[in-house]
């Protein structure tokens, strides 16, 4: 036993392979397992800040939805930048939780507040409390338990509605939404570059202006990214509506990838250079790193062939 490199509880940690003595395997009742390289380990400690820090608990958070994750050399960049979800998002991730560890809707499920955290995003108990009052209180679930570490609780119709409708919203959608600019000079770069990338990663690529619409683009927009497992964003040209879409799929929750020609990025509004970046010189470039961030801050998605799984 040790202690977990990402919220730093009580883990199991083993070496991965015998002949490997860098590569560890941990299984931590808050992150779920992963593997990790002993110098992102190491690199960690620092990225992730103090314990309780919120970029610990989004990691964990993380690494809790891709479960098998390999974090190397490199990855505590990103992970130490991911972005922390809405409450509304935390909220819908708890209510998926409970009724996936019940075998029937009728159910009572006990909720251990600590091995919890990780699921829910939460720096510490308060918040899951807090969270659980909430669906108390709005009549999502029902149960017994005041401040105490194990929460028994049982889905409510209402709660059982508010699940249909997360459903229908973004359930496994094998849809992603991409943001850019719509210049002739970004033709080509989507067509053959980006579009491939996200497919070759197992989702389904949507830009507005390849599909037909007949009411409102706005409110074509919104129905899109509202229908999308994420977005790819670029803000090569610096668009108005770019900055619109990635800052809409960010207050609903929905994660957003980032990407801008190299010799643009000094133009990014400060709102968003604090995330992680793809700064891409060349088309080629961007497809590449973009393929690998989806797999790896994503995971691959429903449309992936065995032979992507694998690499390659």
């Amino acid at each position: 036993m040790g202690k977990c490199y990402i919220c730093r509880g009580e883990a199991e940690i083993n070496l991965r392979h015998m002949n490997n003595p860098n590569l560890l395997h941990i299984k931590c009742a808050r992150c779920g397992v992963y593997d990790i390289a002993e110098i992102a380990a190491t690199q960690l400690q620092t990225a992730l800040g103090g314990e309780g820090s919120q970029q610990r608990a989004n990691a964990s958070g993380y690494i809790w939805e891709n479960q098998g994750l390999f974090i190397g050399s490199n990855d505590e960049v990103w992970l130490a930048k991911l972005p922390t979800p809405s409450f509304q998002s935390r909220i819908e991730k708890l209510m998926v939780c409970i009724e996936r560890a019940s075998d029937s809707f009728a159910d009572n499920v006990v909720v251990h507040v600590d091995h919890w955290l990780g699921r829910t995003w939460c720096k510490g108990r308060s918040e899951i409390l807090y969270m659980l009052t909430s669906l108390k209180e709005t009549n999502r679930l029902s149960g017994r338990g005041g401040s105490g570490l194990e929460q028994t609780v049982q889905i409510t119709p209402q709660g059982l509605a508010f699940l249909e409708d997360i459903r229908r919203r973004t359930p496994r959608s094998q849809q992603v939404f991409v943001a850019m600019w719509f210049h002739p000079c970004m033709t080509s770069v989507y067509e053959k570059h980006v579009a491939p990338a996200i497919r070759s990663a197992g989702y389904d690529p949507k830009r507005i202006d390849k599909k037909e619409h007949f009411g409102k683009i706005d409110d074509e927009i919104i129905g899109e990214i509202r229908r999308s497992r994420f977005i790819v964003a670029d803000f090569t040209g610096h668009r108005g509506g770019v900055y619109y879409e990635a800052g809409f799929a960010h207050g609903l929750g929905i994660p957003v990838i980032f990407s801008c020609r190299k010799k643009e990025l000094h133009r990014l509004h400060f709102d968003v250079r604090q995330y992680v970046t793809i700064d891409w010189e060349t088309p080629e470039d961007l497809g590449s790193r973009l393929k690998n961030r989806v797999v790896g801050a994503i995971g691959w998605g429903p449309l992936s062939a065995e032979v992507d799984r694998k690499g390659t």
